[in-house]
């Protein structure tokens, strides 16, 4: 996790990684998470699973970006609804008023546990924003880039290998292009 300012906005960046401890928690994320933003008096949180290792940083500052410059218009701004980039390059973006609201109002354990839930089954309760992938393409099911089984470890080493050596940096494109 990260604390960033961007303008004027002060952005909790927050990486899900999913450990034991996560499970067996009394407090779940979505009341753990809160009181960290309050500390850092942020304006909004960046979600990012921390099983999408290939996340290309230009995808998670488009949705920042778009949710910063459209505040007054979304809640809640994310890749995923729908999703149209490669699985693995997830990213929610929120405010904290919208996320203690979340905090409040979420009853299921499921929207405790992952934070957004409520928030995309809730569309009348948020106002809700998407962005699509600029290149009209719809790779969301067709390209996977998350990582869940071995063989994802092992395709993901296999990316790192070829790119990382020549281009620490890079981006979702290059590993299109690698693929091709």
């Amino acid at each position: 996790t990260m604390i960033v300012n961007v303008g004027s906005f002060i952005v909790y960046i927050l990486v899900i990684v999913i450990v034991i401890a996560n499970r067996i928690d009394l407090f779940p994320l979505t009341g753990r998470s809160r009181y960290r933003f309050f500390l850092f008096n942020a304006d909004a949180v960046v979600k990012i699973p921390s099983d999408c290792p290939l996340i290309d940083k230009d995808i998670i500052d488009r949705v920042l970006y778009y949710f910063i410059n459209n505040s007054s218009k979304y809640d809640y701004v994310s890749n995923l609804h729908p999703a149209t980039y490669p699985d693995g390059n997830d990213v929610e973006v929120m405010s904290i008023s919208a996320l203690e609201n979340a905090w409040k109002n979420s009853k299921r354990e499921l929207e405790r546990e992952h934070t957004t839930p409520y928030f995309w089954e809730n569309p009348d309760k948020f106002k809700i924003g998407n962005v699509v992938w600029e290149t009209g393409l719809d790779y969301s099911m067709s390209h996977r880039f998350t990582i869940d089984y071995e063989k994802d470890y092992n395709f993901i080493k296999q990316i790192y290998d070829e790119l990382y050596p020549i281009n620490n940096k890079f981006t979702l494109k290059d590993i299109l292009d690698l693929l091709d």
